[in-house]
């Protein structure tokens, strides 16, 4: 979970070390588009339709992908 909320500030931490603070800005932004989208590609992918107008925290749509994607496939085999 940390991951999904802190991976593009780590990024743009060490960007702004190793460059520039423009660059950490820049590098900032589109991380965190970058992670809204997979943030609402998991959401969209394990969280049934019926589900979705409920609001979900990274920690819940972690939970419905592991229970959709780990378990259910178990399951099946």
């Amino acid at each position: 979970m940390a991951l999904l909320k802190s991976a593009h500030i780590i990024f743009s931490l060490f960007i702004w070390y190793e460059f520039d603070y423009f660059f950490a800005i820049a590098s900032f932004l589109v991380g965190f588009i970058a992670i809204g989208i997979v943030r609402s590609k998991l959401r969209n992918s394990a969280i049934p339709k019926t589900q979705q107008e409920y609001p979900y925290n990274d920690e819940a749509i972690a939970k419905w992908y592991l229970a959709r994607r780990v378990c259910f496939e178990r399951a099946n085999h």
